[in-house]
């Protein structure tokens, strides 16, 4: 969560760092690098392909090259994203809707993790269910996860 929207946080490339965030104020997809050089895109209608295909470039001139697995995950029947055609709806009102209950929602989490006695790590955004969660550690093993997440192998619930 940021003041704007969500951020992928840091993340090393090389020795630099970089860093994507959603904007759902000025709907834009900011990345920016440890370096001071930055891309951005507007979020607008658009397929889910274009997309890809617009970050993949924006990337790329900033001299970032990776791999990615493009097959969605927790859905039945994905499409990968170079694929994706059929979904391009951006509804900026609605994005920004969203992110504004997801404050309001972080804001509760922080309050109720604030009084657990033990470690517990700070509110985060799961991508792929977009699921927004906080996570107490009690030191007790984990009960084994039921499975049946489509496309999420056992081992990584």
């Amino acid at each position: 969560m940021t003041a704007r929207g969500l951020t992928t946080s840091t993340m090393p490339y090389g020795n630099r760092i970089v860093q994507i965030d959603f904007d759902f104020v000025a709907h834009q997809l900011i990345i920016a690098t440890s370096d001071g050089e930055t891309q951005t895109l507007p979020l607008e209608p658009r397929s889910v392909a274009d997309f890809y295909a617009a970050v993949m470039a924006a990337l790329a001139k900033l001299d970032i090259a990776i791999a990615i697995n493009t097959l969605p995950n927790e859905i039945v029947d994905p499409i990968a994203f170079e694929n994706d055609e059929p979904h391009a709806p951006y509804a900026a009102d609605y994005a920004n809707r969203f992110w504004r209950v997801l404050l309001q929602s972080e804001r509760v989490f922080s309050d109720f993790r604030s009084h657990f006695c033990g470690k517990v790590s700070p509110v985060h955004f799961f991508w792929g269910s977009f699921d927004l969660a906080v996570t107490r550690f009690s030191g007790r093993t984990a009960p084994e996860h039921p499975g049946g997440v489509p496309h999420l192998p056992v081992d990584v619930a």
